[in-house]
């Protein structure tokens, strides 16, 4: 049987977007989402720290300009890391996002949701091809 790491998060950047490089120059965006549930007169909200990896630097400069309140989309995988925090051993449940969609902010209104997808490596990407190769 097939396995399935899915995981959507639809909620409010709780702050501006990072944007970082590996050290092999590789565009890396982290952002924390906030989603609320509210049951009665209870708010819950739960934070999602978010980790886009683009597929190039059109991509990065998109998803580095989520500010803070801006409705965010993000599907991908989960990922889980240890780490050490003041002594103490942590851990932290991460969403690895292939897809990053982002809206207006929450106090204004704006264009249409824009879509920053990290498109799928394949052959024509490994083999060097580029659009200029192309004839038609």
């Amino acid at each position: 049987m097939p396995n399935l790491n899915s995981y959507t998060v639809v909620g409010h950047a709780g702050r501006d977007a990072e944007l970082r490089y590996t050290q092999a120059g590789r565009p890396v965006v982290s952002v924390s989402v906030a989603t609320s549930y509210k049951h009665g007169d209870k708010e819950e909200t739960t934070w999602h720290n978010v980790t886009y990896f683009p597929h190039d630097d059109h991509f990065a400069n998109h998803a580095a300009g989520i500010v803070k309140g801006q409705t965010v989309v993000a599907i991908g995988r989960v990922s889980r890391r240890k780490y050490e925090s003041k002594g103490t051993e942590r851990e932290s449940v991460d969403l690895i996002a292939s897809v990053l969609a982002t809206g207006p902010t929450a106090k204004a209104s704006g264009p249409p949701a824009r879509l920053a997808a990290a498109a799928p490596a394949n052959e024509w990407d490994q083999a060097g091809i580029t659009d200029d190769d192309v004839p038609f």
